[in-house]
């Protein structure tokens, strides 16, 4: 018997253990599936209004406010619209893929937001520009928060790879160039 016909019979034997599978008859009829929350439209009885209080993430705990009845700092519209502007400027900047994104973007890499502090950074990486990197080595240094400081140097590191293109020359040069045997002799990577 060939490999040719190991193969067909594996296949065959596999697409009849499958049709086997999907195909036979369930002896175990499924329990009656019930609704886990009583349809408005089925249910006799009237459902009491829910509360005009805000819901939070998480329902059982109570909505954080200040004393004056406003809402936690991240949620008021101030700072939101101040994201908002942020996040567009950075995103204008970074779709121009100009050197001169750099100036716009660099400003936003010490915000007080946590958004907008990633959308600089994130908006470096798609600038491209190999000048962000001092920009973000530079508000590492100044960062409040050393996880945000991980994060600039990690993306200053990318920015400064070489392109791909140059890589693949450098691979040739790599596998054409002789190297030193301890001996005193040269060889080639291939061993010749």
């Amino acid at each position: 018997m060939t490999l040719k016909n190991k193969k067909l019979m594996l296949a065959v034997a596999f697409i009849g253990a499958a049709g086997v599978i999907f195909f036979w008859p369930n002896s175990v009829e499924a329990p009656e599936a019930k609704p886990a929350f009583p349809s408005r439209a089925s249910s006799s009885t009237p459902v009491p209004p829910t509360s005009a209080a805000p819901l939070a993430p998480h329902a059982d705990l109570p909505v954080a406010t200040s004393p004056s009845g406003a809402l936690p700092a991240g949620e008021q519209d101030g700072e939101s619209t101040h994201e908002a502007k942020a996040v567009a400027q950075i995103e204008a900047a970074a779709v121009t893929y100009a050197p001169s994104g750099i100036d716009t973007i660099a400003p936003f890499l010490l915000d007080a937001s946590p958004v907008v502090r990633q959308n600089a950074i994130d908006g470096l990486i798609r600038l491209g520009e190999t000048g962000g990197a001092s920009a973000l080595r530079e508000a590492a240094a100044k960062a409040k928060d050393p996880r945000d400081a991980i994060k600039m140097l990690d993306a200053a590191d990318y920015l400064e790879l070489p392109p791909a293109k140059n890589l693949s020359k450098l691979r040739a040069k790599k596998q054409k160039s002789p190297r030193r045997i301890p001996d005193g002799n040269t060889a080639t990577k291939d061993g010749g």
